[in-house]
């Protein structure tokens, strides 16, 4: 028996729309600055860390209000900051709503379904705009293949181990690489 996802949800993209169009330059430019890039890491970890502890988890995707849509999508929009992971973003905006961390996990993968296929429409267009576009085709092909293959195994292995672990192992992930990137910056200049 399948569950429905309440109409409220199909709203959930607009906040990451909106902040993406209109700030998109804005976006663009932290990411030409890695101090800024390895400081989103470390807060990236914060909040997992902060998340996994107040959360309550309570609630199950049968439960969502526009309320928590809106939530999750502006959870979102924090995956326009360089650094910042978009699942990790709307995982810790659904557990912040109290959903169960594997049902904020799944919501986050629905989520994403919208985004994906702008981010395609817009690449295919840059793709046609390309001179011989069609010599790449094949091995444009392949790789999305491959790449779609890869993505399914991994969301199914994530979901699974989000169904059993916090997320804890991915902030001290974050806060690794970010200290590594202020160390690698530091040593630079």
């Amino acid at each position: 028996m399948t569950r429905s996802i309440p109409s409220s949800v199909r709203w959930r993209v607009v906040p990451a729309v909106v902040v993406g169009l209109a700030f998109k330059p804005f976006f663009e430019s932290l990411h030409q600055n890695p101090i800024v890039v390895a400081g989103i890491l470390t807060l990236g970890a914060a909040l997992i860390v902060v998340t996994e502890k107040i959360g309550r988890r309570s609630r199950g995707l049968d439960s969502i209000t526009w309320r928590d849509a809106l939530i999750i999508g502006a959870s979102q929009s924090l995956a326009l900051l360089p650094g910042v992971s978009r699942s990790a973003a709307t995982i810790c905006g659904g557990m912040l709503c109290h959903l169960e961390r594997p049902t904020a996990a799944r919501f986050s993968f629905l989520m994403s379904v919208p985004v994906l296929i702008a981010a395609a429409v817009l690449a295919v267009k840059d793709l046609l705009e390309f001179p011989g576009f069609a010599d790449y085709l094949p091995p444009l092909a392949a790789g999305f293949a491959a790449s779609a293959a890869f993505g399914f195994a991994s969301i199914h292995w994530l979901l699974s181990y989000l169904a059993r672990h916090p997320m804890n192992l991915f902030a001290w992930y974050r806060l690794l690489f970010g200290a590594g990137c202020f160390l690698l910056y530091a040593y630079r200049t």
